[in-house]
């Protein structure tokens, strides 16, 4: 059996719904839905509803181009799909099967987007930037259903496909082993989720470094602060021993300044002894969220 020759699937897919079943009606879960709900549920947290709709609209346009493209040859305007064939172009590929239905025949289904002479699996991506983690999970499950529906046959590599109007780039994700995708699909059936160790992306690599050098620069300063105020104690000592409130030099003005009293008001005791009055004086205000970053050591 050649990669040519790919088993068909008796799962049946309904795209309006985006759904698979079997011939009976019993309904499976997509893979899509597997990683959300164990790995992947706060992937899309805070975006708008309409901007993930016009997101999955260019998604499926740019999708069904490359598709028409490699199995009927059609040609499209879309700049997504000239640089679709740059890659292939590039890269030497040649495409054998797209939209291509695998599943385990109970329980699990999934569609891959396109399989080449060597049996290399490949997704398609039109998203802002590229999640090659959440993409090693996806294709790895491709590739596992691909096996199981082919069981003479091996998946090749795994690639992602990413397609901008300006940019595109091929890029290899790795196969999670069977013992993680197992792993996810019983939590998948308990209702449970897991906290996977990612890769760092370039921009999160960047973001530490920044981070890490920021913290070595405050302890640097912290430490020449230290020795600042040793020098500014002899210093005051030397002054006032000889009678000297100013020095002044080319470089610095030294001044001394005298003991001197303040008062604050203590917010703390206010709401201790007053709660009530204090809390017609108390404002809310919003605040934007933000990004935190903590290092591990």
């Amino acid at each position: 059996m050649k990669y040519k020759d790919l088993a068909a699937s008796p799962i049946r897919f309904d795209e309006a719904g985006h759904t698979y079943s079997t011939e009976d009606g019993f309904l499976l879960t997509g893979v899509t839905s597997v990683l959300k709900s164990v790995l992947f549920s706060d992937k899309y947290a805070g975006v708008p509803e309409d901007v993930l709709r016009r997101a999955a609209e260019y998604g499926t346009k740019v999708h069904a181009a490359c598709q028409l493209y490699d199995i009927m040859g059609d040609e499209s305007d879309l700049p997504e799909l000239e640089r679709y064939k740059a890659i292939k172009e590039e890269n030497g590929i040649n495409m054998i099967a797209a939209e291509y239905l695998v599943s385990d025949g109970s329980m699990i289904a999934t569609m891959i987007d396109c399989i080449d002479e060597n049996g290399n699996l490949y997704d398609i991506k039109t998203t802002y930037s590229l999640d090659e983690e959440y993409l090693s999970w996806q294709l790895s499950f491709c590739a596992r259903l691909f096996e199981l529906q082919n069981p003479t046959l091996k998946a090749g590599k795994l690639y992602a496909i990413w397609l901008r109007s300006d940019r595109h780039k091929l890029v290899e994700v790795p196969r999670r082993s069977d013992e993680e995708l197992d792993k996810v699909i019983k939590c998948s059936l308990n209702g449970e989720t897991l906290t996977v160790k990612q890769e760092e992306t370039t921009e999160i690599a960047r973001v530490a470094d920044i981070e890490a050098n920021i913290i070595a620069f405050k302890k640097q300063v912290e430490a020449l602060e230290a020795e600042k105020q040793l020098v500014l104690d002899r210093l005051k000592s030397e002054m006032e021993t000889n009678g000297l409130k100013k020095i002044e030099t080319d470089r610095v003005l030294v001044t001394i300044v005298p003991d001197s009293v303040s008062s604050t008001f203590d917010s703390k005791k206010f709401k201790e002894d007053h709660p009530d009055m204090a809390a017609s004086y108390m404002k809310t205000s919003s605040r934007k969220g933000y990004v935190k970053i903590t290092l591990r050591s």
